[in-house]
């Protein structure tokens, strides 16, 4: 079991919801992998160069779906480092919108807006979410996931699944290490999640990445998560990255060096647990 911070951290920023998960900044560069229905759902997948497929990595994005750049970029990462990365569209369709992205947080090339502009396109980003969450809700998406991780599992070229989610995405990373079909499990800057409940029945590995400037997932989350970890005896990383906000390892400003130097570090903290638990000698899970 290992656990740590980058920093020493104190309070997080107080952000609204909209602030934190409806905001961010697309990232450059062209991704490599195709789009093709799996399962029943649009799905981007991402191969290692060599073409194996025995190491399965499952991406659950943020509410901006599998269609966002940088999420694809992500999972050609992971690729790079020897992993099958399935991207599906648990969405259905139904992501939110990218234009969002800067409506909350527009990048610093862009013109400045007025106050009005400014609380008009927050307001449209909060009535958007909150009626997003319910159609998105577990009722709804855990049997998408459920299915999907069946059919990995059924592929007789697939050998062991590793999870991995972001902000939304990250709630389920954290809800199937709990008497899991996989063999480990990423969650980067969570949201939503309910703390102690839904860590208590993780059994899997697990880790936990998030800024200290995280209002959906702040340094006490953390410390909450760690404490019941270590009551519970499982394997975890837990990391709280100095001055990063929600969503900085898949929306952050790369232009900022800081941000960018966060991103990557959780990049190959998330890999390094991949490698720690899949790359064992591989055996059907």
């Amino acid at each position: 079991m290992s656990s740590s911070r980058e920093e020493a951290v104190k309070h997080p920023m107080s952000t609204t919801i909209s602030d934190c998960c409806a905001s961010g900044h697309l990232h450059e560069g062209e991704p490599n992998g195709r789009e093709e229905k799996v399962n029943g759902l649009d799905c981007y997948i991402s191969e290692p160069e060599d073409g194996d497929r025995k190491l399965v990595v499952l991406f659950v994005t943020d509410i901006f779906g599998y269609k966002l750049k940088n999420s694809k970029l992500l999972a050609d990462e992971y690729a790079k480092a020897g992993y099958y990365v399935y991207m599906p569209d648990f969405h259905q369709g139904d992501s939110l919108p990218e234009s969002l992205l800067n409506k909350i947080a527009p990048s610093e090339a862009a013109e400045p807006k007025s106050f009005f502009t400014k609380i008009t396109d927050t307001a449209s980003a909060i009535v958007q979410f909150g009626p997003w969450l319910f159609r998105h809700r577990d009722g709804v998406t855990k049997p998408l996931i459920e299915s999907f991780i069946s059919y990995i599992k059924n592929n007789t070229e697939h050998q062991k699944i590793a999870l991995v989610g972001f902000c939304w995405g990250g709630r389920h990373a954290i809800v199937f290490a709990q008497n899991p079909p996989i063999t480990c499990s990423v969650a980067c800057h969570p949201s939503n999640v309910s703390l102690p409940s839904e860590v208590y029945p993780v059994s899997a590995p697990t880790a936990i990445y998030a800024g200290s400037e995280d209002s959906m997932f702040p340094p006490s989350s953390c410390d909450t998560a760690k404490e019941v970890f270590e009551k519970l005896g499982i394997q975890y990383d837990i990391r709280v990255f100095e001055g990063q906000t929600h969503g900085f390892a898949v929306r952050g400003d790369l232009t900022k060096e800081a941000i960018k130097n966060a991103k990557e570090e959780c990049t190959k903290a998330t890999i390094a647990w991949f490698d720690k638990f899949m790359k064992r000698q591989c055996e059907r899970v």
